[in-house]
């Protein structure tokens, strides 16, 4: 997080409704595209996404470090998807139509270019959630969260070596779940 950033956390948590509004503009996206990718339906994500802020409204004051707000609400974000499928979802995930909301949602440049039009997106999508979580989650803090290798390998608890290596094999499994031909990885692979 940058120093204003966390200064902004700091605001939030003093209980300044401008800050709180900011970092929920700042983050919103992040959260509900977790939410999106985890759970497969814009109803449900839009909730979570509603869920997860209610709860770091609430315990934001608790957070000990402001710094730690990011990897924070990652963790609330993940753990109320888990619960959704425990606690809220009787019946197997519906697929997101991510195309029906594309003018209040704009694209954002995918990873590799793998994203060219509304099927292809939610081709995507459903490629994304067809990874194994151990592939999934390193992705979306890279491309959704903005995460270097280093902060990932910090949060899943490896080197930056092989959190490297898994956002390699990630980008390769889905590429192979996509059908799409692998890039030079001289123009530029994760780092």
């Amino acid at each position: 997080m940058t120093p204003d950033e966390i200064a902004l956390v700091g605001r939030a948590r003093r209980g300044e409704i401008q800050a709180q509004r900011l970092l929920f503009e700042r983050y919103h996206r992040i959260v509900f595209a977790t939410a999106l990718v985890k759970v497969g339906n814009r109803e449900d994500a839009s909730d979570i996404a509603q869920d997860v802020f209610l709860r770091v409204f609430r315990g934001l004051a608790d957070l000990k470090k402001d710094a730690a707000f990011a990897p924070w609400l990652r963790t609330i974000t993940d753990n109320r998807c888990r619960t959704f499928y425990e606690r809220d979802r009787a019946k197997a995930p519906r697929h997101a139509d991510i195309t029906e909301h594309e003018d209040r949602h704009p694209k954002a440049d995918s990873p590799d270019g793998l994203l060219s039009g509304r099927e292809d997106a939610q081709k995507a999508l459903q490629a994304v959630r067809a990874l194994p979580e151990s592939y999934r989650d390193p992705l979306l803090m890279r491309y959704l969260d903005g995460l270097s290798s280093a902060q990932i390998a910090e949060r899943v608890g490896t080197t930056p070596g092989a959190a490297r290596v898994l956002l390699y094999r990630a980008l390769t499994a889905l590429r192979e779940r996509l059908g799409v031909a692998a890039r030079d990885e001289s123009a530029g692979g994760p780092s």
